[in-house]
């Protein structure tokens, strides 16, 4: 009854108040450290996984391209050599 009669002025005060405080300081605060943690920490990380796969990506590169063919020669000259070890060793 006292809210009919009175209006609610005095209620949208405190209203606004606890609003102030929890939207203000604790929402918008929260909001602040997050997007720093955001910034710092993530997108570094992220940074980080990528560097990484690039440099992952080089040395791989490089170990891989004509190297197969010399690997392959060096295998079969071993089956070679162990052919003719079999064949003439005894």
């Amino acid at each position: 009854m006292k809210i009919s009669r009175d209006g609610l002025t005095p209620i949208e005060d405190r209203v606004g108040q606890v609003y102030d405080v929890v939207m203000r300081r604790f929402v918008l605060g929260a909001a602040a450290r997050l997007r720093e943690l955001d910034a710092r920490v993530i997108d570094s990380a992220a940074v980080g996984v990528g560097t990484l796969t690039e440099a992952l990506s080089k040395d791989l590169s490089i170990s891989v391209s004509g190297h197969a063919q010399h690997a392959g020669l060096l295998m079969a000259a071993g089956v070679l050599a162990a052919i003719a070890i079999a064949v003439f060793a005894w």
